[in-house]
């Protein structure tokens, strides 16, 4: 898919969001300013957890300082409302996955939560504007999550 990632361009804050795709897993949106690190900070497997901060090692002390991630609950099935003129540039998200954000900041246990609890509040209309490839309403669905990330009550 050659429309993947989204860039969103003047965020306040380093992001990156990851979902499940029928083409498997994908990038599907990031910040101007997203480091590549950032990227791949993601756990694969969130072990039970809906949010954390990425793993003490020795790596991540000198290059991933404040990496932050987490993990919407399930996901329906989200596909376009254009299914029977399905070419190969429709996005459709698995059934019971999860979208997962990413991000660079300093935060704590109770300002991971707060961001979990406002990824699962946006995840559909985040979705819906993902598979719609609208960057400005992508951008505006966003802007909870990012303000909770720098740790604002919304």
């Amino acid at each position: 898919m050659d429309k993947l990632p989204i860039m969103i361009t003047r965020s306040s804050i380093p992001f990156a969001l990851q979902g499940r795709t029928i083409e498997g897993f994908q990038l599907l949106v990031i910040s101007d300013t997203c480091p590549l690190g950032l990227r791949n900070a993601m756990p694969r497997n969130n072990a039970g957890k809906f949010h954390g901060r990425l793993s003490s090692s020795w790596i991540n002390f000198l290059f991933r300082k404040n990496y932050n991630w987490a993990y919407s609950s399930s996901l329906p099935k989200i596909a376009s409302e254009y299914s029977e003129d399905r070419d190969q540039n429709t996005i459709e998200f698995q059934a019971d996955s999860q979208l997962q954000f990413c991000w660079k900041s300093h935060s704590s246990e109770a300002w991971r939560a707060k961001v979990q609890k406002q990824l699962d509040r946006q995840k559909l209309d985040l979705c819906k504007a993902i598979i719609a490839n609208d960057d400005s309403n992508i951008a505006n669905i966003l802007s909870p999550i990012i303000l909770a990330c720098e740790g604002y009550s919304v």
